[in-house]
């Protein structure tokens, strides 16, 4: 199966450099310009929650990706779009982030001998404000329009997101695991704060 990969670039005053963010999209589900529109309407709605600090940049490059082995194959030159926040309330710690999760529906074994288990994402929105925390905890003004974009972009018209799982290769290059991808079939948000530890999180 081939995929569209949208990337999206995040800078702000307390982020050092930048941080890429990437969304998959079944190929058949609609056009590359149809998948970058939906991560930016994604990030414009997210972008109003988030310090104004921030800004969010789509790609005006949408990559075609073979879904099975990871490799590019093509890519399509789309209009690239940007979502700024406009509050400059005080940020909390960089660490602290809202976590977004999706479900898929779709189960998979990791390898054999071992069970399977559903292929799910999430993502560690941060840039979060300070007056959207009571008792160490989002409050709801916060996470309910952010559990509606994860699930706008779920169920986006012109398009079908999902969730990709990288392959695995041996130390020779050897593909021993193939890469899977499912479209999801929910979009939420954690009502509790998040801290993303390591890349596989």
């Amino acid at each position: 199966m081939d995929l569209y990969r949208v990337n999206s670039t995040m800078t702000g005053t307390y982020i050092n450099g930048s941080c890429t963010f990437r969304h998959y999209f079944d190929l058949a589900g609609g056009s590359a310009a149809n998948a970058a529109s939906a991560v930016l309407a994604f990030w414009t709605s997210l972008a109003t929650l988030m310090n104004g600090t921030t800004n969010i940049t789509v790609s005006g490059i949408v990559e075609q990706m073979d879904s099975e082995n990871g490799t590019i194959s093509n890519a399509y030159s789309v209009t690239p779009g940007s979502a700024s926040s406009g509050s400059a309330a005080d940020a909390l710690p960089w660490a602290t982030s809202l976590l977004l999760q999706w479900r898929t529906g779709a189960y998979y074994s990791s390898g054999p001998g071992k069970g399977a288990r559903e292929l799910r994402g999430r993502l560690y929105l941060p840039m979060m404000k300070e007056a959207d925390s009571t008792l160490g905890k989002p409050i709801s003004s916060l996470t309910t329009p952010a559990a509606a974009a994860a699930a706008a972009l779920v169920s986006h018209a012109t398009s079908s997101f999902g969730i990709w799982r990288r392959p695995v290769r041996d130390s020779a290059g050897t593909l021993t695991r193939n890469g899977e991808f499912a479209p999801a079939i929910s979009g939420t948000c954690w009502d509790n704060w998040a801290q993303m530890r390591s890349r596989r999180d």
